[in-house]
Formats: structure tokens, C-alpha cells, sequence
């Protein structure tokens, strides 16, 4: 959860420190210190901060809280007397150590798994490629705020991005939230009113209907297409 509202790299889960989280009860405000780039793991750093987001209830999803929930687990596995933060892992493995990239994959894939979605998908020629990798957090929490309809620029700074690589993360957050794209673009050729374009309409009317514009949008447009060889010019069938 931490690492989707920081939008987080595998690397960054990997190489942060624990004294790199902190909350400022004060201000109710949870505070993340992460690397700019990301080759620069122990560099020039920038801290990006989450408020809580709970009002009269708590909020399950609220980073402030998640932080405060995290910490405690550290402090109970790793006492802060006995393991100094400024050299503690934030996400360590068992043993006090600092992950693996493998480690990090994993970790996320247990995760993942508890929610019973698929990990794999349909390779372009056969078997089975994995969905998810060690950026798996960054994606889906730059898609969760693009669902959500934040700004761009605003998940871009959150995220450190320095290029558009953002806008590769957050395309199917945009597709998914026009999932009537389909209805809408028959509505726009047909000029019919959008109440008559329903999830309810009958599969068999609504295909005679786009077969009827497909073919009206032929007759409008139709060209001749020429053969070269036969010197010969014909009209184009709709499968042309």
C-alpha cells in the first residue's frame, strides 16, 4: 500500500532505510524521503509527503495510517535500541537484511495473490508471460490516481518521473475508465440520442444497426481501387 501511493520502484523498495518513513502527528502527515532517479539510490533525495485521508471514520486505503501500521510492525520485529534506523532496512527481509530484486517480486506477489488475481497473461504467440513486476506498485498506483482523474503532472511529481514514461503507465486506467467508449462512438455516427444506446439493447438490432452504418459510411466514401496489372478499376467491397 505504502509503495503505491509513492509510486515506488522495486530498487526503492530495496535500498530505502527506515528512517526514510516518518509521521508528523502534528500535521497528521506521513512523509516519504525517496531517490530522484533511478540510478541514484543514495544521492539527491526528495521527500514527498500523503495526508490522512480518514474523516469520521478511518479509511482503509489512507497512507497516513499505513505508514503508522508499518512502523509499529518494524519497531515490534526490529527494536529501534537494538537496530538503529539510519541503517535498518524499511522493508527488510527476515533477517534484518535489505531485499533482492527476486525478493521484491516475490514479496508483491504474495501480496497480489491473497486478492485471487491472475499473475500471468496470454503470450503474443502461445504460453503464459507474468503480468507483474518489480514495478507492479509504481504502475498500479499512478493508475489508481489517473482512475481517481488526478493530474497528470500531479502523479508525475509524486512519481519523480522526469520524462512522459508516465503516460505509457496510465493508458489503460483511461481506457478502463471510458468503458462505454463503444457505445458513445455509435452514438456519435449514428447522431442518435445517448439514452437509446443502452447496455440493454438487443445484440441482434444493435449489430444490424452498425452493419447499416458501416454501409452508409461506404456509400458516402466508397472509392475505386485500381489494378495496376489489368489497367482495371472496381468499387471496393466492405471487406476492402
Amino acid at each position: 500500500l505504502l509503495g503505491c501511493w509513492w509510486l515506488t520502484r522495486g530498487i526503492e523498495l530495496a535500498s530505502t532505510k527506515a528512517h526514510h518513513l516518518w509521521v508528523e502527528d502534528e500535521q497528521n502527515t506521513a512523509y516519504w524521503t525517496l531517490p530522484v532517479q533511478k540510478t541514484d539510490t543514495t544521492g539527491s533525495c526528495v521527500t514527498r509527503p500523503h495526508q490522512c485521508c480518514c474523516t469520521d471514520r478511518p479509511v482503509p486505503l489512507c497512507p497516513v495510517h499505513a505508514a503508522k501500521r508499518h512502523l509499529a510492525r518494524l519497531e515490534a520485529a526490529f527494536p529501534a535500541a537494538i537496530h538503529p534506523r539510519d541503517t535498518l532496512p524499511l522493508f527488510p527481509t527476515l533477517e534484518g537484511n535489505h531485499m533482492s530484486r527476486e525478493q521484491v517480486i516475490a514479496a508483491c506477489l504474495c501480496v497480489i495473490a491473497l486478492t485471487d488475481t491472475r499473475d500471468t497473461r496470454p503470450g503474443p504467440v502461445s504460453g503464459l508471460l507474468n503480468k507483474f513486476g518489480e514495478h507492479v506498485l509504481r504502475v498500479s498506483g499512478s493508475q489508481m490516481m489517473a482512475r481517481a482523474k488526478i493530474e497528470l503532472y500531479i502523479i508525475q511529481l509524486i512519481g519523480r518521473w522526469g520524462s512522459d514514461a508516465i503516460a505509457r503507465y496510465v493508458q489503460d486506467a483511461h481506457v478502463m475508465h471510458n468503458a462505454q467508449l463503444a457505445a458513445r462512438t455509435i452514438q456519435g455516427l449514428s447522431d442518435r440520442p445517448a439514452a437509446t444506446i443502452t447496455a440493454n439493447v438487443d445484440p441482434r438490432s444493435l449489430d444490424v444497426m452498425v452493419r447499416k452504418l458501416v454501409q452508409d459510411n461506404l456509400d458516402k466514401q466508397r472509392k475505386f481501387i485500381g489494378n495496376v496489372d489489368t489497367k482495371i478499376a472496381h468499387i471496393p467491397g466492405i471487406s476492402e
